[in-house]
């Protein structure tokens, strides 16, 4: 069923695993070797999953669907090596975040 957004004025953060990479494929790969995607399991934990193009747009859904006022990424996974993780955190703050703050 389609989730009703907030009340205007009310703020609504949404905390997300945030699974950004190059391309969808390495970002589903990533995200399958975290535990956080799984095709038996597609009530899985909620994650923005894919490229920056991909995981803008899905942020952009969060905020119409639900109102989401703030989203609260998660880019590192517990055991995830250094590169990797900077690797999402350079997408998020390069791509992303500037994307998500202009006007959608």
């Amino acid at each position: 069923s389609d989730l009703l957004p907030a009340p205007t004025g009310m703020d609504v953060p949404v905390g997300l695993w945030c699974h950004v990479a190059a391309t969808d494929g390495e970002a589903l790969a990533a995200a399958r070797r975290a535990g956080h995607a799984d095709p038996d399991r597609p009530d899985g934990l909620p994650s923005l999953l894919g490229s920056a193009d991909s995981v803008i747009e899905q942020a952009r859904e969060y905020e119409r669907r639900l109102g989401a006022t703030h989203l609260l990424l998660r880019p590192e996974v517990p055991g995830m090596d250094q590169a990797t993780a900077m690797r999402r955190i350079e997408l998020l703050a390069g791509r992303v975040l500037p994307a998500l703050r202009a006007p959608g």
